[in-house]
């Protein structure tokens, strides 16, 4: 064992002794929390060593992030990692790092409210600027390329999992997970590692936030056959299907864009559902279009929110869901998919789809499409 390893195992005693002792100093925490902190901890040492090694190395890990419609950074590289214990939350550590770019971006606005639109939203995410004025209500803001990136891990303090929160890793804006503390083992760590340096990684379909490319070609096969079933079922140009019945859909007036109507912004909306014991989602969605990126995209599959594959099946979504589909503010369709168990119907959309530039869902009820009423309960 060479010097360098022993003190990292010195360190990493240390650590796990000092956190021992702040453990007993304090209220004594549930057994079930106690086990996942002591995996925590490993998890720490693995990512304080991956810092480290990340450091010296530079690995090529570039992201790009889009940051208003049009707009966006390309290529920026990961550099400037480190890991840290948050000494006030027992178990909580943070991982961060920068994406740094070498060309800013300049974004125009015309408006003064757009002015503070976009001041907030780049301050939301941790992105620095400076503001030129150009003519009377026309601004410019010169976007520095460079995101800040972090990872918070912590114990859920209802079950024997770990909180995964994610700020600007995929996209910008925060993402919630939850990792089953069995799943938690050198093999899921390492293909963490993978997944935060942007290599191939198994990592999200471990933890049941995405699907195998095996099932996600199962899926793309079943809504090919349920989309030429459904074909079948039209006669084109007589709005009648063939069983006799007129559709229901309605016509639209001349010139009315279908599909206009803009669900209530996702902080005015109910909370989901939750069971009453464990906090769970009772409800399951799927992905299943992306219209811009075809059938070939890795956003067809995905499932969430985080952990519900041991709750809902596969089948159960697919034959038992609901059909939506999320608009872009222009009203443009993004994505599309089904949800099923209790939901209010804005969960896709706050859940996934508003951090991807989704600004409202519809429904696909009796043929038409339908924006879900806020305070009401779907099935």
């Amino acid at each position: 064992m060479g010097i360098l390893d022993e003190l990292r195992r010195e360190a990493s005693n240390r650590l796990r002794a000092s956190r021992a002792r702040a453990t007993k100093a304090g209220s004594p925490l549930p057994v079930h929390v106690a086990k996942v902190v002591v995996l925590l901890e490993d998890m720490f040492s693995f990512l304080e060593h991956f810092c480290n090694e990340c450091n010296v190395l530079e690995p090529d890990a570039a992201a790009s992030y889009r940051v208003t419609n049009g707009h966006g950074f390309t290529d920026l590289q990961q550099r400037s990692y480190k890991v840290q214990w948050n000494d006030q939350r027992r178990g909580c550590f943070t991982l961060s790092y920068v994406c740094v770019g070498q060309e800013s971006l300049d974004i125009t606005v015309s408006t003064r409210s757009g002015r503070e639109t976009m001041r907030e939203h780049l301050d939301r995410h941790g992105l620095g600027f400076r503001i030129e004025d150009l003519s009377t209500w026309r601004y410019v803001f010169i976007v520095t390329p460079r995101v800040p990136v972090s990872i918070r891990f912590e114990p859920d303090p209802d079950t024997a999992a770990v909180r995964m929160t994610t700020r600007n890793f995929d996209v910008l804006g925060e993402s919630r997970f939850t990792i089953d503390a069995a799943l938690i083992d050198e093999n899921l760590l390492d293909q963490l590692g993978r997944r935060l340096v942007r290599k191939a990684s198994r990592f999200d379909e471990l933890i049941g936030n995405h699907v195998s490319d095996e099932v996600r070609e199962q899926f793309r096969k079943r809504i090919a056959s349920r989309r030429r079933a459904r074909e079948a079922l039209d006669e084109p140009g007589t709005g009648k299907t063939k069983a006799g019945k007129r559709s229901s859909r309605r016509r639209r007036p001349a010139g009315q864009v279908e599909g206009t109507r803009r669900s209530a912004p996702a902080s005015r909306r109910d909370s989901p559902p939750t069971d009453e014991k464990s906090g769970a989602p009772r409800y399951a969605w799927m992905v299943t279009g992306d219209i811009a990126a075809g059938s070939s995209s890795a956003t067809v599959g995905k499932i969430g929110p985080s952990g519900v594959l041991g709750r809902f099946t596969l089948k159960d979504i697919l034959t038992k869901g609901r059909h939506f589909r999320m608009r872009s503010q222009e009203g443009q369709v993004i994505y599309t998919g089904y949800i099923t168990g209790k939901f209010n119907g804005f969960e896709p959309l706050a859940d996934y789809g508003a951090a991807r530039g989704c600004h409202s869902i519809e429904y696909e009820i009796d043929g038409r499409w339908t924006v879900p009423k806020a305070r009401s309960s779907m099935r």
